[in-house]
């Protein structure tokens, strides 16, 4: 029978999964601002953990934070004092987002690594699934539409977000995002990882295939490039043999693709680095070239930085592009060498400390500190830190649970 201490951690563990995942196109109105409603439950299912014993405080993590947060505070009540106006709404949401990686299970974590896996895999398989029917409608003829938005008032949903933009400049057809997803890209980044973690887990050949196929139409290159750095990692050790599994899968949707108007765009895609303007440009030459000459301006923007919530700013008076903020720019301008060191060092121990065993953590780190704004994005933030903390590393077989050790008989007394 089940230890009830591993039940309690295993059912949190799932639940922030779900909480993340599920809830985060809802939001709570706040004035002419909003809340995402995905970031008071997840503070409120950590509470939830830590009082019933299922979670508990990571003291290396809790040192980290303290040191990362208390400059980021420090540098700026300095800005107060200089003369700038940060945005206090914004140190806020970075206190409130990384408490998430301060705790840990107080058990094994092999214990729920099979339960998070599954249940990752199986919110993620079901997301695939809505992706796939998502465009097969639209390419039978049906016009695209916000499902969501038909039952849940606009106030109550994020707004700002490229739900699903058409494929192409007035097409028809819609990039996907699973109804649920606040962008195409955002489904993009949580199914290459479910591909990573399925084919670590010599999951059945159907479940990579569905997989693979849903992210295909939000026509991401998050996912792309979460699945190459993930197929590198698996390469490169000993898990080698368990991509054998993506080479049918890959043919059949190869196939499928090239009958469709994605195979066009994906080859696009692929070659757009060489222009000016698209979404790669955008993404890691653009943000440091706007971002880093307003940092280095004055002596006191190198020290301190200028305020939090000021590289959103000095974008959008800069250029009308969608342009990212990537986190170690974002952090330098807005906190400074003094704060941003230390943030950095907390930021690599929570995303990038749980590299071992989990052959999906290379994609996460590339995907928080390069591909997305991801910072005091909660969705991007919590999910990334979840699966390179609480989501535990690989168990010992496939998708199974590891077998149970057999306790050998004991021999029976001879009487004499």
């Amino acid at each position: 029978m089940t230890d009830p201490a591993v039940r309690r951690s295993r059912r949190v563990v799932v639940v922030l999964l779900a909480v993340t995942l599920l809830t985060q196109r809802l939001a709570i109105p706040l004035g002419e601002d909003q809340l995402p409603l995905s970031l008071p439950l997840v503070i409120g299912v950590l509470g939830f953990g830590l009082l019933t014993g299922a979670l508990r405080i990571d003291p290396q993590g809790l040192r980290l934070y303290a040191l990362a947060m208390g400059a980021a505070a420090a540098c700026t009540l300095a800005v107060l004092v200089l003369g700038g106006v940060p945005s206090l709404l914004s140190l806020s949401f970075l206190l409130a987002i990384y408490t998430v990686a301060v705790v840990r299970t107080p058990v094994a974590p092999e214990s729920v690594a099979d339960t998070a896996h599954r249940a990752y895999l199986a919110i993620m398989t079901g997301a695939a699934a809505v992706s796939v029917g998502q465009f097969v409608v639209q390419y039978l003829g049906v016009p695209y539409e916000d499902l969501l938005a038909r039952v849940v008032p606009a106030q109550f949903l994020q707004q700002g977000y490229a739900t699903g933009d058409p494929l192409v400049y007035g097409s028809p057809l819609h990039r996907t995002n699973a109804v649920l997803f606040l962008e195409p890209s955002f489904l993009g980044y949580f199914l290459g990882i479910a591909i990573v973690m399925a084919l670590a887990r010599r999951s059945s050949p159907w479940r990579v295939l569905l997989l693979v196929a849903g992210a295909i139409p939000p026509l991401a290159g998050n996912a792309v490039v979460v699945v190459l750095a993930g197929v590198a990692v698996l390469a490169a050790g000993p898990l080698r043999s368990r991509l054998r599994a993506l080479v049918p899968t890959l043919a059949v949707v190869l196939v499928v693709v090239l009958a469709t108007p994605l195979g066009d765009l994906y080859f696009e895609r692929s070659t757009e680095i060489s222009g000016d303007g698209n979404s790669t440009t955008l993404r890691l030459i653009d943000p440091y070239e706007i971002l880093l000459p307003a940092w280095v301006s004055t002596p006191e923007s190198v020290l301190v930085g200028q305020g939090a919530g000021v590289a959103t700013t000095v974008i959008d008076t800069t250029t009308e592009e969608a342009v990212i903020t990537p986190v170690v720019p974002k952090l330098l301008l807005e906190y400074g060498v003094l704060g941003a060191v230390p943030l950095l060092l907390f930021l690599g121990w929570a995303v990038a400390g749980g590299l071992r065993g989990r052959p999906w953590a290379l994609g996460l780190v590339i995907g928080f500190f390069v591909l997305n704004a991801a910072l005091l994005q909660v969705t991007f933030a919590v999910g990334t830190i979840l699966l390179a903390r609480l989501v535990p590393a690989l168990p010992p077989q496939g998708d199974r649970p590891p077998a149970q050790p057999v306790t050998p008989a004991r021999p029976m007394a001879v009487r004499s």
